[in-house]
């Protein structure tokens, strides 16, 4: 048997001197709940750095499990996988570690945090973190932020130390870049998606090519009845892809099978809120087999990655009677859509309406200085927006 000992190369980041302290007094208090893990040959502790410290400080012996290994390999992978379960890791620090393990293992990781494409069930990012017990948007934010700051290590281990949050440092990336004069990666303007200020498409929006990355926010008006549920997946590995990290996706959603699209747009999304959105006056919908008159319908807002945009409220509403269905049987009201549309995003944003209907997004986007670019199955619906917005010409 090996003797178990602290021999200075602790593999993973220390633990900060208060979280130190508060676990020594609890090993002090109610003893040593997590054995210590070394390696039966060697000696060297694979988890339980922080534990034996404490122990050998307050004179106590810790329960102790030995590992053995067939080679140098497996080894390196049980002390990447188990030490990636700790709680104390800053995303930086995790991230290094998850990819010293994807090594390990032969997953790849590309610059979009690994996402898988639809149908591969191959070895992933999603297989590995789900292993360890870490959601895959949180994995992929990790390892986008870990990229993001991989030439800044100043500013990484302030962010693993819990001394500056995550939005701040790649603001502050941001400035040195500017004071050094380096070039800085401009955002995609709409110049690099179309050569119009508003794009329409006439596609499935599971076809629309976009750059990756280039939207910040997407408003969607699904088809709500249960044969459609399916498209709420599609939608968020869309989203996944389109939007920019902390981007937003604004979705609007009827109440019959609610908790199937929460959980279809949460498998690659970040879950943020749910917006009552009222439509007052006699704009009611009778539901005949739930036997509900309803006035307002869900908004559910999830982000791509964390959430860094700013304070919304958490009801929005359209103009009373205001309901419009000239220009599509589906359509939203203007005054409806505007409040969204000015709640969720910015002058000079690039919104995006996969579900483009009468186009009532476009033209709120076009009266309110943001970008655009939609799309539609139906041709009509692209004609109609044309019409609407006074433009000439075919759509692409």
């Amino acid at each position: 048997m090996g003797e178990a000992h602290l021999n200075g190369s602790n593999p993973m980041p220390l633990l900060r001197p208060e979280e130190y302290q508060a676990l020594r007094d609890n090993i002090k208090k109610n003893g040593v709940l997590v054995p210590v893990e070394i390696d039966a040959e060697t000696g060297e502790i694979l988890d339980g750095y922080h534990r034996m410290k404490a122990c050998e400080e307050l004179g106590i012996r810790p329960p102790v499990i030995e590992r053995r290994f067939e080679s140098e390999a497996e080894r390196a992978e049980h002390k990447f996988a188990i030490n990636l379960m700790r709680r104390h890791l800053g995303p930086i620090g995790w991230a290094r570690a998850f990819k010293n393990l994807a090594e390990i293992r032969g997953v790849e990781i590309n610059g979009k945090g690994g996402r898988p494409r639809k149908g591969d069930n191959s070895a992933t990012v999603a297989g590995l973190s789900e292993e360890i017990g870490v959601p895959y948007r949180t994995a992929r934010y990790r390892l986008k932020l870990a990229e993001d700051l991989s030439r800044e290590p100043d500013l990484s281990a302030k962010v693993d130390a819990g001394e500056m949050d995550a939005k701040r440092a790649l603001r502050k990336k941001h400035e040195r870049e500017q004071r050094c004069g380096a070039e800085v990666p401009q955002p995609v303007t709409m110049d690099e998606v179309s050569d119009i200020h508003l794009d329409l498409r006439h596609c499935d929006f599971r076809d629309l090519d976009l750059p990756e990355g280039s939207l910040d926010v997407i408003i969607a008006d699904p088809p709500y009845s249960r044969e459609y549920l399916d498209l709420y997946a599609d939608l968020g590995h869309f989203a996944a892809s389109a939007l920019k990290s902390g981007g937003l996706l604004v979705c609007m959603s009827g109440q019959s099978y609610l908790p199937e699209v929460y959980e279809r747009l949460g498998r690659e999304l970040s879950y943020i809120w749910t917006v009552a959105y009222l439509t007052p006056g006699g704009q009611s919908s009778q539901m005949w087999t739930r036997r509900v008159n309803t006035f307002w319908k869900p908004v559910l807002i999830f982000s791509n990655g964390e959430y860094t945009a700013d304070w919304f409220g958490d009801v929005s509403k359209s103009a009373v009677n205001d309901n419009d269905k000239r220009h599509h049987r589906w359509g939203q009201s203007e005054s409806g859509v505007r409040d969204l549309v000015e709640r969720f995003s910015r002058p000079g944003d690039l919104v995006c309406d996969p579900f483009l209907g009468g186009g009532t997004t476009a033209l709120v986007c076009s009266s309110t200085n943001r970008r655009f670019v939609g799309c539609d199955l139906d041709a009509e619906a692209i004609a109609a927006t044309t019409r609407r917005l006074g433009r000439s010409g075919e759509a692409a």
